[in-house]
Order: C-alpha cells, then structure tokens, then sequence
C-alpha cells in the first residue's frame, strides 16, 4: 500500500522541500529579520526621543501664557500646572521620563526673563529647551544620562534639536 500511495504522489509531482531548500528559506528568513530589528530599534529611540521634544514644546507653550499674564516665566510646578496639568513639572533636575524640569536663568536681564527646561526621554537622552522673554528658543541636548541637569546645556545650545 505504501508503495503504491508514494508511486501516486510521484507521479502527481508532490515531492515535497529538500533539505537545501528549505534551509535557504531558513537564512533568507533569518536575514530579513537581521535587518528588520535594528531598523525598528532606531526607529524606536527616534520615537521616544520626539516624545521628550513634544513635552518640552507643550511646556514652552504653557510658559508663554505664564508669561502674557504675569511678565515673567516661573519656575514653579504648581503655578505651571495650572496652565498645563497634562505634564509632570519638577522643579528639580529630571529624572524621569515624563518630568519637566523647570530652571529660571540667573543671568537673564531680569528674574523670570528666560527659563530653561528640561526633559528625559526613554531612551535616556536629554533634551532641553531655553525660551527667553523675546520668545526666541534654544535648544540643547545631550548623552544619556540619568539625571538631566539644565547646567549640562548650557555650553551648547543651538536653533534645533
């Protein structure tokens, strides 16, 4: 019986994959996925990165409707929350994720003049953003780092991240 079953699936052309064959589907499978992991891992960090940019720009956006009733930037986390509860505001360096730490700039004009903040993405690279009573921004990033301190910035802002 087995000998006529396989005779029949001979001639039906049902010989089925070779080893060779199926080890190639095998490698190509395994390049293809080579190449995938790393191209989403970036993809990934770039992502996280922008996250930690769209929380400094929202906050940028809160401290300028600070500043149109008050003249001046604060650097209080309860008085920026009022304007921006969907934010976590610290008025200490960053070390979480989802913080903004906020940070008035002594040497400004005046007090309140320019504020820096400053944001950790999951990645754990900072970022920071400097917006002065003209409204002029800078930014400034650096390493990975566990802790983001706005005085790690200062020597290198520029017009973007």
């Amino acid at each position: 019986m087995t000998n006529r079953a396989s005779r029949n699936r001979a001639s039906r052309g049902d010989r089925g994959f070779s080893l060779v064959e199926l080890m190639v589907v095998i490698l190509i499978i395994g390049i293809l996925i080579g190449i995938a992991i790393p191209v989403w891992y970036s993809v990934r960090q770039r992502t996280q990165d922008r996250a930690a940019q769209s929380e400094l720009r929202t906050a940028a956006g809160a401290q300028m409707a600070w500043y149109g009733g008050a003249q001046m930037f604060t650097a209080n986390p309860v008085e920026l929350a009022s304007m921006e509860s969907a934010l976590d505001f610290v008025a200490a360096p960053s070390t979480d994720p989802q913080e903004v730490s906020l940070f008035l700039d002594p040497v400004a004009p005046w007090p309140g003049a320019t504020v820096i903040m400053g944001s950790r993405s999951n990645t754990g690279r900072c970022f920071y953003l400097r917006l002065t009573h003209d409204s002029s921004l800078r930014f400034g990033s650096t390493g990975y780092q566990a802790v983001c301190d706005v005085n790690a910035a200062a020597a290198a802002w520029t017009d973007s991240w």
